[in-house]
């Protein structure tokens, strides 16, 4: 009669933490107002409905995952980590989830994690963005000073997203790397022409990329901008 009595006690503690469909619902709900102040680039209502989201229904991985990228933007990087974990718990094949915890990890400059992180991603055929799991991965190569392995993850990007401009400034500075000055010159010129807010445009390049520099915070990245401004003078 014990163990009857504690079978049926667990049975309705599961059912009782267990989110009901009204409680999905909600949470599908938080998240997508979320996302949309996201968009909007409002960071911090999004984080409170992202936790509503949450609250409805901890196994939300899309609002796990969205979560994680406001970390990202609150340069909160450890808890960037944990969301990202806790939506692969909820889902191992959770490719978006990979990729961005290897932005964790190239953040931290922790670059062979952070290429595990993205190769990962790229395991599931599922998954709708290659192109950009192999551009972080050329990134992360580029760091290393692995120029060529870095200029075949940036080839294989452009296979799958021929428009995704930022892999041809990757191409651009690895071959700029290895002195291969005509090619970096090239492959700058297509990115300049993919770039929206430059559109072909070489004199609006100069001044994007000045604007650029003053807004980034990273270091390396600053450099990659002031490199690829001097490459506008091949």
């Amino acid at each position: 009669m014990k163990k009857l009595f504690l079978f049926l006690l667990i049975v309705l503690v599961s059912c009782a933490t267990a989110p009901s469909s009204t409680d999905k619902a909600q949470s599908e709900a938080f998240y997508q107002i979320g996302l949309s102040y996201m968009k909007e680039q409002r960071f911090q209502d999004a984080y409170v409905e992202l936790q509503k989201s949450m609250k409805a229904d901890p196994d939300n991985k899309q609002a796990l995952n969205a979560l994680g990228l406001i970390h990202i933007k609150f340069e909160d990087l450890d808890r960037a980590e944990q969301s990202f974990l806790d939506a692969l718990d909820v889902d191992e094949n959770f490719s978006e989830a990979y990729n961005n915890l290897g932005v964790v990890y190239s953040r931290k400059k922790e670059w062979e994690k952070a290429i595990q992180q993205f190769e990962n991603a790229l395991n599931n055929p599922m998954y709708s963005s290659p192109g950009r799991a192999y551009f972080n991965i050329g990134n992360a190569y580029y760091r290393l000073k692995k120029y060529r392995t870095a200029i075949t993850n940036y080839q294989h990007s452009l296979r799958r997203a021929p428009k995704f401009y930022p892999a041809y400034y990757g191409l651009a500075l690895c071959h700029n790397m290895i002195e291969k000055y005509g090619d970096a010159a090239q492959f700058l010129t297509e990115g300049i022409k993919l770039d929206p807010e430059i559109q072909g445009n070489r004199r609006k390049a100069g001044e994007v990329f000045t604007a650029r520099i003053v807004t980034t915070i990273e270091d390396e990245e600053r450099k990659d901008l002031e490199d690829l401004r001097e490459m506008l003078n091949y």
